[in-house]
Order: structure tokens, then C-alpha cells, then sequence
């Protein structure tokens, strides 16, 4: 195709006054590494490679970035020497194509331009999606922040792969992706492989872009994991375009979550509804058609689904969480039903929630953190059932999610603990290093700390594999220990909050999950037609309940041997909290790797308190990470894991 010389100058017109619209310049290499501390930046060639025009940021040279905008639009006059230059490779870009490599630094997953700005300019006006380019990597100073922790896993991830248009925001997303396209850690891709993969993520980021609008390659990264999730990464190649635009549009609500960036909504305490038409009519007209149609079911009942991972008589959790469907079925009496399924595993829930909307269960509860993923893929094959997924910090715009603050209790029981010792020392036994889990430990840290200064925490966790919590107890001489919260049928007692003594185990302190003050609220909001009441305004939120004792979702059972002073205190510390006069986070706050707050006055977020992937600065022992867990542990890890930050609030 020939163009004139003409014709080339009339784009660069356009592409001028597009140009003095967006304003701003590029970054500046220099200027972020001179910020970052690094003077003498370490280098590593990448050689060749086709680099994402999206992903160029800037130029390396101060003098570069007055001659573009923000997006590398010109902004020299037209008819200067710039202008002409500009166009010739228009010219030539039009009539062959710019072959030439453009000279370019990476630095934390964006490209700065050493040479051939001006080549890069041209190919975005034309909307290119890469460029050829001579790729120098700097690398980043090691250090402990989320950023460069990421970066290092992309790095890792790049020399396996080869691929640069992926990136995420919070770290353990990149093994995850891998562990999705059925690779192992260590396994370099080949051709095949990338090119396999890119063609999938195009047709993903084509097909979404189509249905939600523009994705940043950021967004886009997150909605494709969050995509991979649900689907068979190695059928998805071999997929007619319809079939593939078919599963998109089927996980639209969880891509437009992933995409999303405004925080889930946490509902802290019930909400009480005010009555309305639609309610007043659901209560005494239960026998109606509107009644039909919000509660699908073959009788005048609401029908509810119960999924549980273990049977009750083997699992402390699964028993409290029965016991509160009794409770349910026990107070609503003939206008519920409920149909417990036990024993159920993960590649199995799916099918247990079909079989549940067979049966006519229109609201669906799985009481496992281990049946999110099963839970969410059931709701975009069933839109129309209501489904609650028992874990923390992951909601879904398909599947709401529920926990109770455990950690309120933990911080009464480290300062129960923190009266018993006699050595400034306690024992804390962790199960699995998931969210809520870390929260309780650092609550119950700081509990102790406010009664004794000098206290010191040693942590363990009974998930990892190959290791004996009780030997490590020994070992180190601890007798006054936190452990887990159900009583298993163990003759030693050794759950809860409990002190060893020559004459054996002495149970101090219980924990109890009240789950019935739960599934009797949402099941009552049903019922009286409130549950859609309940959404957010935006449809992208996920809503997330985490209720805690001032909503009587959970509380704690304590010796009356204990002293008097420390009974007084405790009660006087559990009114505080329910009534929010006393915090747990509040305050200055030091982590084992620095301060996290130095305010007297300031207390966590909810989102900070969920998301908290650190200890206190008194406990001695560290988060496990994913390759030091036992085979139970690594399911609940996958989907739930600290070290696995993905839409994190």
C-alpha cells in the first residue's frame, strides 16, 4: 500500500491533536529508579522480544518525554523536524510495516524506551498491540513489599514461560496460574505452549472486553485467572468460538467481580429489614403464587440445602453446623425443609448442589471453605439458586459467603492465657493458614501482650506434613496452649484454651461458633422476601458476612475455677468489645517485619484485618507456605491461602 507524503501528514495532524487532548509525558526510567534508591541498577538482556504496546510506560531519557504524551501521542508542531520524521515512518509503517527492534528497559513488568520512541508512537496510533524490541530487565532491589515479591514471581514465571503480557497484583497468582494450565512449577513451556496459551487469552480478553467493556492488561490478568478457575484450561484451545463466548458469558458476574475495584461488602452485624408490602404478603400468604415463584420447591415449604465435607460424628465443625440446621428446622417447623447431604468431597459438590435443586432447594448452604470453587461454577450453571459458601474473604457476586469473627474470642483467650502463665510463655497450635485463621493468632497475641508486656507466643501448625504439634509443645516446655476449637471425642482434652497439670488437662476456656444465629437470620430473610433487599447497589460487589459476638455468632465458655480478678476482667473486656469501646487492632501495631500502625488512634479496616498476612511481633514461628502442607491443607490453601492474595478485599 502506498500513501503519500500528504496523506502521512494528515495522520500525523490526528495524531497530534490527540496528543494536546490527553497531555501529560511519559515516565521517566531514570527518574523511578532514582526514586527507588537504585543507583547502579542490576541489568540482565532478555534479547528479542515482542513487547505489549499497553505495557510501555515511558522513556528512559528526561530529554525524550517532552516530544510525546502520557501515551506516546506527539506534541511537537506539525511542519518541525520531529513532525517529519514522525511521518517518513508513518509513511513506511503503512507501505511494509515497522520491522526494525526498538531498544527498550524492563523494570517491574513495564518497558522504557531507549530508542525508537518515535517507532512506538506511530504503531499506537494505529492501535498495534506489540513491538518488536532489544530487552534489557532491570532488576529490583529484593526487599519485603508486596510489589517486588510479586515481581519476583513474574520473573520466575517469565523464564519458565516466555510470557510478558501477564501480570498480577498480589503475590502466590502466578504458581496458581500454572498450577491451572496443568504445569508443574519447573516445567519451561515450549512453543506449542505459548503459542496454546496466547491464543486462549486472546480469545478470553476479546470475548470479555466485548461484554464488560476495556480491560487494563492488570484487570484482564485477574479475569483470566479468575476464568481458569472454573474451566478446563486444556479443553478451552479445541472450543468453536461459540462454545468458548458461551463459557464467558456464563462467568460473567465472577469476571466483572474480578475486575471490579470497589470493595466487597461486609456486612459486620444483621441487618433488620423494614417491612414492606412484599413482606407483609410472603407472611400471610404462604400459600400463594408469589410465594411459588420466590421459593422454588415442590410443596409449601422452603426447601434448604446442607453440604457438609465430613459427617457429624466425625468432624466438630460438621456437628455444629448440623446442630444449627436442627436449630433452623426446629423454629420455622413446617414452613422449612431441610435436606442435609454428608461426606461430600470437592469434586463432588457440584453434583451434591444439582441433586439439591433437583429436589426443589431453592437457598443452599456449603459449610466448607474447600467447596468455594465448586460452589461458585454450580451458581453460574444455577442463577437462579440462592447459595452461601461457609469461608472468608473470597465473596462472589454468584455465591455470598459467611464466617464469624473468631478473632474477638482469640484475643479473650491470650489474655485469659497471659494471666495463667508463670513464664511469660504460651503455645498456640494453628490448623490451617487461611483467612480468619491469621487474625485469631495475632488476636489472641495481642490479648496476652495487654496483660503481660513480656509475653512470648510460639507457633505452630498442625497442617504441615511430616510434623507433631504435641512434640513441639513438649519440647519447648509450653503448658498453657491454644489449640483448636472442637472437641473431636480426644479423651486428653486438648482443644480450646488449656493448661497441662500434674493431675492432667485442664480445659480453661471453649470457643463456640453459634452458627444457628446465622442460618436462622438468612433463612428468615427469605422467607419474608428481603433477601434481594439485602444487594449491593453496585452489581459487581460480592457481600461477604463476617458477624462477631455482639451478633451472638460466636462467645466463650470459661471456667468458673478460674480467679476472681481475671473472671472479672474477662467479662469486663468481652462487654467491651461487643460494644466496640475495646478493638483488637487498635492502636500501634508491630509486626515481626516492622511497624504496621504507629497511631494510638488508629484500628484496622475490616478488609486489613481479613486480608492480614503477618504475625505480631511476639510470636515466635512463621505462616507455612504451600509446599509445607498436608494433602487436606492444600485444597482449603488453594482457594483460601494468605500466600494466595487473589481479589483480595
Amino acid at each position: 500500500m502506498s500513501i503519500t507524503t500528504a496523506g502521512a501528514a494528515a495522520h500525523y495532524e490526528k495524531a497530534y491533536q490527540l496528543g494536546i487532548k490527553e497531555g501529560g509525558a511519559p515516565k521517566v526510567l531514570k527518574d523511578i529508579l532514582s526514586a527507588d534508591g537504585i543507583s547502579y541498577p542490576a541489568e540482565y538482556p532478555l534479547g528479542l522480544l515482542q513487547i505489549p504496546l499497553e505495557q510501555i510506560a515511558g522513556t528512559y531519557e528526561e530529554a525524550r518525554k517532552h516530544s510525546f504524551s502520557e501515551g506516546f501521542y506527539p506534541v511537537i508542531e506539525p511542519g518541525s523536524e520531529f513532525a517529519s520524521k514522525w511521518t517518513e515512518l508513518c509513511r513506511a509503517h503503512m507501505e511494509e510495516g515497522i520491522h526494525t527492534p526498538v531498544r527498550a528497559y524492563e523494570y517491574m513488568n513495564l518497558y522504557y524506551i531507549l530508542e525508537g520512541n518515535k517507532r512506538v508512537s506511530v504503531l499506537k496510533y494505529f492501535g498495534a498491540d506489540s513491538i518488536p524490541a532489544e530487552v534489557t530487565r532491570i532488576m529490583p532491589p529484593i526487599g519485603q513489599s508486596e510489589e517486588v515479591k510479586v515481581n519476583y514471581e513474574y520473573i520466575d514465571f517469565f523464564h519458565l514461560t516466555g510470557i510478558n503480557y501477564i501480570y498480577f497484583r498480589h503475590q502466590g497468582l502466578f504458581p496458581r496460574l500454572l498450577r491451572l494450565t496443568g504445569k508443574k512449577p519447573y516445567e519451561s513451556w515450549n512453543d506449542d505452549d505459548r503459542t496454546d496459551f496466547g491464543s486462549v487469552y486472546t480469545r478470553f480478553r476479546e470475548e470479555t472486553e466485548k461484554m464488560i467493556g476495556p480491560l487494563s492488561y492488570l484487570d484482564a490478568s485477574a479475569a483470566f485467572l479468575t476464568f481458569l478457575s472454573f474451566n478446563d484450561y486444556r479443553s478451552l484451545a479445541d472450543l468453536s468460538m461459540s462454545d468458548f463466548r458461551g463459557l464467558v458469558q456464563k462467568a460473567a458476574p465472577e469476571l466483572e467481580r474480578a475486575v471490579s475495584t470497589d470493595p466487597v461488602s461486609v456486612r459486620l452485624d444483621p441487618e433488620e429489614a423494614k417491612p414492606g408490602l412484599l413482606q407483609s404478603t410472603l407472611q400471610t400468604t404462604l400459600q400463594s403464587s408469589i410465594f411459588h415463584s420466590l421459593l422454588p420447591g415442590t410443596d409449601d415449604c422452603l426447601r434448604i440445602g446442607f453440604v457438609f465435607h465430613k459427617r457429624p460424628e466425625d468432624s466438630g465443625w460438621s456437628r455444629a453446623h448440623d446442630n444449627a440446621r436442627r436449630s433452623v428446622q426446629r423454629i420455622f417447623g413446617e414452613r422449612v425443609a431441610t435436606f442435609p447431604r454428608y461426606d461430600v468431597d470437592t469434586g463432588d459438590i457440584t453434583d451434591a448442589i444439582s441433586d439439591l435443586s433437583d429436589e426443589g432447594c431453592g437457598l443452599i448452604f456449603t459449610t466448607s471453605s474447600i467447596f468455594l470453587k465448586g460452589s461458585i461454577q454450580a451458581a453460574l450453571d444455577h442463577p437462579s439458586l440462592k447459595i452461601l459458601n461457609c469461608s472468608l474473604n473470597k465473596p462472589q457476586k454468584a455465591v455470598r459467603t459467611y464466617y464469624a469473627r473468631m478473632y474477638e474470642v482469640k484475643f479473650l483467650m491470650g489474655a485469659i492465657a497471659a494471666a495463667l502463665s508463670d513464664d511469660h510463655r504460651l503455645g498456640f497450635v494453628a490448623d490451617f493458614p487461611i483467612y480468619g485463621t491469621i487474625a485469631g493468632i495475632n488476636a489472641f497475641a495481642l490479648g496476652a501482650q495487654m496483660i503481660d508486656p513480656k509475653v512470648r507466643i510460639y507457633l505452630t501448625w498442625s497442617c504441615i506434613r511430616d510434623h507433631d504439634p504435641d512434640a513441639f509443645l513438649r519440647e519447648n516446655g509450653l503448658s498453657v496452649v491454644c489449640a483448636k476449637d472442637y472437641d473431636v471425642g480426644v479423651s486428653d482434652r486438648r482443644y480450646g484454651l488449656y493448661k497441662i497439670r500434674e493431675d492432667g488437662i485442664w480445659t480453661v476456656a471453649v470457643p463456640v461458633w453459634h452458627w444457628s444465629a446465622f442460618y436462622e437470620k438468612i433463612t428468615d430473610s427469605v422467607l419474608k422476601g428481603t433477601w434481594k433487599a439485602d444487594e449491593p447497589k453496585d452489581k459487581a460487589q460480592g457481600i461477604s458476612y463476617w458477624w462477631g459476638m455482639s451478633a451472638g455468632m460466636v462467645s466463650l465458655i470459661y471456667s468458673r475455677k478460674l480467679p476472681v480478678g481475671t473472671l472479672r476482667l474477662i467479662r469486663a473486656l468481652r462487654d467491651a468489645v461487643c460494644t466496640g469501646t475495646l478493638l483488637p487492632f487498635n492502636g500501634p501495631l508491630l509486626s515481626q517485619n516492622g511497624v504496621i500502625r504507629k497511631s494510638v488512634s488508629e484500628s484496622l479496616t475490616p478488609e486489613e484485618i481479613i486480608g492480614m498476612d503477618w504475625l505480631a511481633n511476639n510470636i515466635m514461628g512463621a505462616i507455612p507456605d504451600a509446599s509445607q502442607l498436608d494433602e487436606e491443607a492444600k485444597t482449603l490453601a488453594d482457594f483460601q491461602s494468605v500466600r494466595s492474595r487473589e481479589n483480595i478485599l
